[in-house]
C-alpha cells in the first residue's frame, strides 16, 4: 500500500501515522491500526507536494471498467450502536460519491458494500456473513460487468446486479475515517486494487491465512531476534554475555576493551547493562533496547520518554571509553601542553586536573578584570588610554601607515603578526585608532563598546600575559596534554572555538550565541561525566 497520509481532521494525536502502524510480531504486523479517529488518505493527484502525477490508476471504474478491491480486516469489536456507521474504505469526497465504499454496520460486523452508478448513487448490497471480532478476515469487492460481488475468506458471500454504469471519481481514497464517517476500530492490511475483475480462484488464493506462520510468542521471538542481531553488530553475542559472571578480571577487561566499553573503574565497564533485566515480549524489554541501542519502538509509550540527549546510551559509554584512552595516552607522554590560555574545560582527567583548573580560573579572573577596565575607558570616551595599554605610540603610527599601504595596494599580511593581528582584527582595530587620532570622544553603542573591549582584552592577553602564562604551564607538576590545540604568535583567529572568555569575533551578538551553545555543550559533558 502506498500513498500520502494526512491528519487534517484535527486528531489529538501528535504523530498519527506512527501510531497507525502495527507492531512487528503481533497480529497487527504490517497493518494499519485504526482507533476510530485515525485514518490514511491516498490522493489521486499529488498536488499537495507541488507536483501533479495524475495517478489515474485510482480512478477505479472509469468508463464502467471492472475492478477488484481486496484486503484483510481485523475488527476489535462489533461497534457501539447509536446509528454510527463505521468506515472501512471510501473512494470519494461527498456522501453520494461512492465508487467505492465499504462500511461495517453500527451495531454488527455486517459488511455494507456500495458503489455509485447512473441508476443509483447508493447501489450495492450487504454481506450475509458477519465478520468475527479479533480475528483476521479477507473481504474481496469485485465489480464484474453488471454484477457487484463480495467474497469473504475466498467464498462468494453476496452479489447484486447494478442498476446502471459505474460513476467513477478522481477523489482521494480514505482508509479508515472518511469525510462523513468515523473509522472502525481494529486493523487493516494488504490492501490491493486491481484494474480488472479477479477470478474466484485468484480470490481464494489471496484469502490464505496471513497469520498462519505466526508463532505462539511472536513479540518475544521478535525481541530475541533483534537483540541478538544488535549484539552481533556490536561484536558480541547473547551466549557470550550470559557468561559474564564466569569471566576473570582480565577476561572481562579484554571483552570491555574489544567492545569499546573500558572504563577507569573496571567495575563500571557497562557490560552488565547490555543485558536487560526484563523478559523478551514485554514493553520494558523493548524500551531497554531503545535506550541502549536506539532500536525504534514498535508501540506508543503510555508515558513520555526522556528528552533525547543526542546519543543512545551505548554511544555515551563508548565516548567515555575514548576519554579514558586519551587519559592513558596523556600519562605516557612527557611533552608540554599546548593549552590556550583562555581555554576552560573539564576535559583533563589527569592527576593534575585541579592544578590546571586553579590556573585557568585565576586567568579567567584576570581577563574579566581587564575587560571591565577597557569597557570603562571606552564608555568614558578614552579610546587613546585604552589603546596605550596594548600598543606604544610608535606601534600605533605604524598601524596607521599599514592602513595607508593597504589602500595603495601594497601587501601587508607579513607585517600583521608583529602586532598579533589578522586582517579582520586589523581593520576593526583601525576604526578605534582613527577615532583616537581625531582627539574627540568616540560615540559608541553598547555593542560597539563590548566588541572593542573584547578585542583589546584579547590583544592585551597575548602581548602582555601570554609568555608568563606559558612559563607557568611548563612547571614540572603541570606537564600534561590537557587538550590538543594549536597556538600561534598571533591572537586566535575569528571563528575558533573556546569556552568561557572567547576570542574576539567581530560581533558581540555572535559571541553571545556561541557562548550559549558552549554552555549547553558543557552541561551535556558534565551530565555525561557524572553518569
Amino acid at each position: 500500500m502506498a500513498g500520502i497520509y494526512d491528519d487534517d481532521i484535527g486528531s489529538p494525536y501528535v504523530d498519527i501515522v506512527a501510531r497507525m502502524w502495527g507492531r512487528p510480531g503481533t497480529n497487527f504486523e504490517c497493518a494499519v491500526v485504526l482507533d476510530g479517529i485515525s485514518y490514511a488518505k491516498v490522493y489521486n493527484s499529488v498536488r499537495k507536494l507541488g507536483v501533479d502525477l495524475n495517478l489515474s490508476v485510482l480512478e477505479v471504474g472509469r468508463d464502467n471498467r471492472d475492478f477488484t478491491v481486496s484486503f484483510w480486516i481485523y475488527p476489535n469489536d462489533t461497534g457501539g450502536g447509536g446509528g454510527t456507521w463505521r468506515q472501512v474504505l471510501y473512494k470519494g469526497q461527498e456522501g453520494v460519491n461512492r465508487t467505492f465504499g465499504i462500511w461495517l454496520y453500527p451495531d454488527a460486523n455486517t459488511v455494507h458494500f456500495r458503489i455509485a452508478t447512473t441508476g443509483s448513487w447508493n447501489d450495492g448490497g450487504n454481506s450475509r456473513t458477519q465478520l468475527p471480532t479479533q480475528r483476521w478476515s479477507h473481504p474481496a469487492y469485485v465489480k464484474s460487468g453488471k454484477m457487484l460481488r463480495l467474497y469473504i475468506n475466498g467464498i462468494l458471500d453476496a452479489e447484486v446486479q447494478l442498476q446502471g454504469d459505474v460513476v467513477a471519481n478522481s477523489d482521494p481514497l480514505f482508509i479508515g475515517a472518511s469525510p462523513s464517517c468515523a473509522s472502525f476500530k481494529g486493523g487493516l492490511a494488504e490492501l490491493r486494487l486491481y484494474g480488472f475483475a479477479l477470478s474466484s480462484e485468484d480470490i481464494e488464493y489471496l484469502a490464505l491465512d496471513r497469520r498462519a506462520g505466526l508463532t505462539e510468542t511472536p513479540v518475544a521471538d521478535y525481541h530475541e531476534a533483534v537483540y541478538e542481531a544488535l549484539l552481533v553488530g556490536l561484536g558480541t553475542s547473547l551466549e557470550e554475555l550470559r557468561g559474564l559472571n564466569a569471566l576473570s578480571a582480565d577476561q572481562r577487561r579484554a571483552l570491555a576493551e574489544r567492545l569499546g566499553l573500558l572504563n577507569v573503574d573496571p567495575a563500571m565497564d557497562y557490560l552488565n547493562s547490555l543485558v536487560p533485566n526484563f523478559q523478551p515480549g514485554t514493553d520494558k524489554f523493548e524500551l531497554r533496547l531503545n535506550v541502549i541501542f536506539g532500536l525504534p519502538l514498535t508501540f506508543t509509550p503510555t508515558e513520555p520518554l526522556e528528552v533525547p540527549s543526542g546519543f543512545v546510551e551505548l554511544v555515551w559509554e563508548q565516548r567515555g571509553n575514548l576519554t579514558y584512552r586519551w587519559a592513558l595516552e596523556d600519562a605516557q607522554q612527557s611533552r608540554h601542553s599546548e593549552l590556550d590560555p583562555d581555554l576552560f574545560d573539564l576535559a583533563d582527567i589527569s592527576p593534575n586536573a585541579q592544578d590546571w583548573l586553579s590556573l585557568l580560573r585565576s586567568r579567567g579572573v584576570e581577563l574579566a578584570v581587564k575587560f571591565e577596565e577597557f569597557d570603562t575607558l571606552l564608555r568614558a570616551g578614552s579610546a587613546a588610554n585604552a589603546l596605550s595599554q596594548v600598543y606604544s605610540s610608535d606601534e600605533l603610527d605604524k598601524l596607521k601607515s599599514l592602513y595607508n599601504s593597504e589602500k595603495a595596494g601594497e601587501p601587508i599580511a607579513q607585517e600583521l603578526p608583529r602586532f598579533n593581528l589578522d586582517r579582520k582584527m586589523f581593520r576593526r582595530l583601525l576604526v578605534l585608532v582613527n577615532m583616537s587620532s581625531l582627539g574627540v570622544a568616540p560615540t559608541l553603542t553598547a555593542y560597539e563598546q563590548d566588541d572593542f573591549a573584547h578585542l583589546l582584552t584579547q590583544l592585551w592577553k597575548v602581548r602582555n600575559r601570554y609568555a608568563a602564562w606559558k612559563q607557568a604551564e611548563a612547571a614540572p607538576a603541570l606537564v600534561s596534554r590537557l587538550w590538543p590545540t594549536l597556538t600561534t604568535e598571533a591572537a586566535w583567529m575569528p571563528g575558533s572555538y573556546k569556552r568561557d572568555f572567547l576570542p574576539w569575533r567581530g560581533n558581540a551578538q555572535q559571541r553571545s550565541e556561541i557562548d550559549r551553545l558552549s554552555e549547553n555543550v558543557a552541561f551535556r559533558f558534565s551530565s555525561f561525566s557524572q553518569k
